[in-house]
């Protein structure tokens, strides 16, 4: 969505508002974020005074996109320099409204991206040629409206999902997740992603000693726990993503929550059946425990191997590249989403809520099955290809 390096001026209320946070960042910050990601490099704050950005608004500036080119001007002195820009690309916008990145090319394409030429000769830098975007004056406008705080952190977080979520998490999950994170959000601006994973982890500590300790009401509610951790999985990602504080640390770390959960409810599952039906179960859940085991320790070689640090997705990578069209695509496409963590959390608590708790050690037992076969069927086509990449050194992230 590149733009040909328009130039992004955003023109500021005179309450000063622009270094206001919503979902975690200033609102100067967050502008110049989907500026950025549209394809800008430099962007103009322009008051009828120079405005003064604090110093958490060009801390989250860098954060988010450090290399944007950040001026702060008087409208004035925006004017001046705009006289010798004639024919840039340019973008208005007013700092009370904010425009997601993806409709920076919806705008070119109807012409509000206009021409430094056509705002040169204004009165005023938000002049009678060129409407400010979200402006009563921009007529149909893609903007988010930026006075109500609650409002735009809803629109906000609600853009954080991601194309990929399956059946469970788009319809079930990423409802209630988002609900929580905007509650978050609105609390503390402090909030960070890894504060979450740890409450994922503390819920997984919890559902294992309900799977071990709680007989038949304590598998329901280990089952029920699993798939809260699920649910509340998803949290950490769209506080990262809302306030653009996503890390290889943290995706690290989360993975690590996650397969940790499966691990643990694999093992809680077997113990607690067991110790209520008999040791066949102790023999079927030792082997998906072990196949689990096998798996995240060959994933992890691989992935270190080819330095995708903390990129746990490199199996459905290679299978969604390998098989990208027709029928093979099809069934990777259902086996992806019956697969998926937060379809097979669901269904374990919906099966264990009926009676049925040792169809879910039976389906972890196959599923595990099966990710030990795709890893080795996967493992030499990607070495192969990681032989031929050059040795990256190891992220070094906060």
């Amino acid at each position: 969505m590149n733009l040909a390096d328009p130039l992004v001026i955003v023109v500021t209320p005179k309450d000063g508002s622009v270094n206001r946070t919503i979902a975690g960042m200033a609102i100067v910050a967050r502008i110049g974020a989907e500026a950025f990601a549209a394809g800008a490099r430099e962007l103009w704050v322009v008051g009828d005074t120079p405005p003064s950005l604090t110093e958490q608004s060009r801390d989250d500036i860098a954060r988010a996109c450090g290399s944007l080119r950040l001026t702060a001007l008087s409208s004035e002195e925006a004017r001046a320099r705009l006289a010798g820009q004639t024919g840039r690309p340019l973008q208005l916008i007013s700092a009370t409204h904010l425009i997601p990145a993806k409709a920076y090319a919806r705008l070119q394409s109807e012409g509000v991206l206009a021409s430094s030429g056509k705002i040169v000769a204004a009165t005023a830098i938000a002049g009678e040629t060129l409407p400010v975007l979200g402006s009563p004056a921009a007529g149909d406008s893609p903007a988010i409206a930026l006075d109500d705080r609650e409002k735009a952190t809803r629109a906000i977080v609600r853009d954080t999902a991601k194309a990929s979520d399956g059946i469970v998490s788009r319809h079930l999950n990423r409802p209630i997740s988002q609900r929580i994170t905007t509650a978050l959000l609105m609390v503390s601006d402090e909030i960070q992603p890894w504060q979450m994973t740890l409450v994922v982890a503390v819920v997984t500590i919890a559902m294992f000693f309900a799977l071990i300790l709680g007989g038949a009401p304590g598998l329901v509610v280990g089952a029920f726990l699993f798939h809260t951790a699920s649910v509340l999985d998803g949290v950490d990602g769209e506080i990262a993503r809302s306030a653009h504080r996503s890390s290889v640390r943290g995706a690290v770390l989360d993975t690590a929550v996650d397969m940790a959960g499966n691990l643990l409810f694999i093992l809680g599952l077997t113990i607690g059946l067991t110790r209520l039906h008999g040791i066949h179960y102790a023999e079927m859940g030792a082997w998906a425990f072990g196949a689990g085991i096998s798996g995240l320790i060959a994933v992890a070689a691989l992935t270190h191997r080819i330095g995708e640090y903390g990129n746990f997705n490199i199996l459905k990578d290679y299978y969604y590249e390998r098989f990208a069209t027709g029928f093979p695509a099809q069934v990777r496409r259902v086996l992806t989403r019956i697969l998926s963590r937060d379809f097979f959390a669901f269904g374990c608590f919906v099966l264990t809520l009926f009676g049925k708790a040792s169809l879910c050690l039976w389906g972890f037992t196959g599923f595990m099955t099966l990710w030990v076969v795709l890893i080795a069927a996967a493992a030499p086509t990607i070495l192969r290809r990681a032989a031929t990449l050059p040795t990256r050194a190891s992220p070094v992230t906060t």
